[in-house]
């Protein structure tokens, strides 16, 4: 899931601020799903290539507001965006941008995703059990009398 998340949202930032900045300034992402460095406002809207030919779509914030929720999320959360982008994502974006910048993205890997589900049919890593803890024997004098134990 993480990973087609992660590419639909680099498509979803292609799309907003063309294919040269969001290679130059944040993709790829790291394993961690971090953007390598930031990209402005002004590369959401009078940098972007398709300016002069998608005015509604860039100029007027058409592609911000049609932007999916968990894609955008993604992108907000691995850090793409300086204060200026993230101000105009605010301005046009259906979706409340200033909780996503502070709510982690709630995703799961492939293989959490298989072991909850194993899991919830009873397959799973059972619980461990706790171990018993042996204490270390400690030496000890004793004293027999000379009549010896009787």
């Amino acid at each position: 899931e993480v990973a087609e998340v992660a590419e639909a949202a680099a498509a979803l930032l292609v799309r907003l601020v063309g294919h040269e900045w969001a290679t130059k300034f944040c993709l790829p992402f790291s394993k961690d799903g971090l953007s390598k460095g930031t990209v402005s406002g002004k590369h959401l809207s009078s940098l972007h290539p398709d300016v002069k030919r998608d005015r509604a779509g860039v100029g007027g914030g058409g592609r911000v507001a049609a932007a999916e929720r968990i894609q955008l999320h993604f992108l907000v959360g691995s850090g793409c965006f300086d204060a200026s982008a993230l101000a105009l994502l605010t301005r046009y974006s259906q979706h409340d941008v200033d909780h996503m910048a502070v709510t982690p993205l709630p995703l799961k890997t492939k293989a959490q995703m298989q072991q909850q589900l194993l899991q919830q049919q009873g397959l799973g890593k059972k619980k461990k059990k706790k171990k018993k803890v042996k204490l270390p024997v400690q030496d000890v004098q004793v004293t027999v009398p000379a009549g010896g134990l009787m």
